[in-house]
């Protein structure tokens, strides 16, 4: 190891499976990071990390929440890193008890920083400001830093740095596979890869599943949806029961959690993502991201952070018929489809890989401890 200076990454116990946004950020940002020493929490060490990330095993306990305060007491009596990363989504627990760990180092003598990242967006910022304790705070996306300064966070203390992911790479076998586990078969499809219970995007794809059928008869429609509420049941069970009345139904595929996803993004003709509400979602979903890296086409909702996306195909959101306006757009053009597979795959290294994920980070680390000393 060097004298780098250190930074302890407080948040879920970085593990698979990888289908957590504050996981991945974890995970793809360790690894990327040059200029300073990651340590985290992980039950093992990544293939990939070699000995420049430090692991420390997260406290054993029989329920969460006295994990989460076994995890708070270690940081407590450890000796502090150059600076704490808290990556979670907003909450008063969590961010009360972190706030109290970077307040008893600072009366200790200790001259390090605290960033915190807002790993997804809260359902109210009303109350936002009891919940940023950062030097710095870190928004992935201007809409959230917007969004927090209106709700009297000071914008001083705010700074952007996107999601980003390390580069996907599918085999044509992986893609075979998938289609062959999954019943899909050679047949092409459309992905909608959101989710079922916080957002209409769900709905608003399955209603726009008609006019793609009669224009596309082969056309599959996928819904790769991972159930996080009861919730997301009864609304499957809705959207089953309205494509059976227009007999789609067969046409459909209801994936939920899927092993591989992405071959699966791999292997559709475009992804969907009609969403109007990202509640328990990073601010432009990672899935997204991977679509775009691995050059399939993609249309989002013109809403909230999505709309930052741009220039990528956007849709007004809860609107069906745009949806299917857009994606009968590239069906039908061949050229458009490589096109807008292109775009994305530019937007993705101008803007979301993991190497300039890190180093905006690097910045802010570095900004902060210069604001604290």
């Amino acid at each position: 190891m060097t004298d780098k200076p250190s930074v302890l990454f407080v948040s879920k116990t970085i593990e698979a499976p990888w289908n957590d946004g504050s996981k991945v950020l974890v995970r793809d940002l360790a690894s990327a990071m040059r200029a300073y020493t990651p340590e985290l929490f992980a039950l093992e060490a990544h293939e990939s990390w070699g000995d420049r990330v430090v692991v420390k095993s997260p406290p054993e306990s029989a329920s969460p929440m006295r994990a989460h305060l076994a995890v708070m007491g270690k940081l407590l009596v450890d000796t502090p890193p150059s600076v704490f990363h808290f990556v979670f989504a907003p909450n008063f627990p969590s961010s009360t008890a972190s706030r109290l760990v970077a307040i008893v180092h600072k009366l200790r003598g200790w001259q390090g920083a605290t960033v915190q990242t807002i790993a997804s967006r809260p359902k109210s910022f009303a109350k936002v400001r009891s919940l940023l304790f950062g030097d710095l705070v870190v928004c992935q996306s201007k809409a959230t830093r917007d969004a927090c300064v209106e709700a009297g966070f000071p914008a001083e203390r705010l700074r952007i740095v996107p999601p980003f992911i390390a580069e996907p790479h599918v085999s044509g076998a992986r893609i075979m596979e998938l289609r062959e586990a999954t019943l899909i078969g050679p047949a092409p499809y459309v992905l909608y890869p959101g989710d079922l219970e916080f957002s209409d995007g769900a709905t608003v794809f399955a209603r726009s599943i008609r006019r793609m059928h009669d224009a596309f008869p082969k056309m599959r429609f996928v819904f790769a949806c991972r159930p996080k509420t009861p919730k997301a049941a009864e609304v499957k069970r809705a959207i089953v029961a309205e494509l059976a009345r227009e007999r789609l139904a067969h046409l459909t595929y209801h994936l939920g959690e899927v092993t591989d996803p992405h071959a699966l993004i791999a292997g559709a003709e475009a992804v969907l993502f009609p969403v109007n509400d990202l509640y328990g979602k990073v601010d432009l979903p990672l899935v997204l991201l991977e679509a775009m890296a691995l050059r399939v086409p993609l249309i989002a909702a013109s809403h909230g952070p999505l709309a930052e996306l741009a220039p990528m195909p956007l849709v007004p959101p809860s609107d069906p018929e745009a949806l299917a306006d857009a994606a009968l757009s590239l069906l039908r053009h061949e050229g458009e489809k490589l096109r807008v597979g292109e775009l994305g795959r530019r937007i993705f290294e101008e803007r979301y890989t993991a190497a300039q994920g890190a180093k905006a980070y690097e910045h802010v680390y570095t900004e902060a401890l210069a604001r604290r000393r």
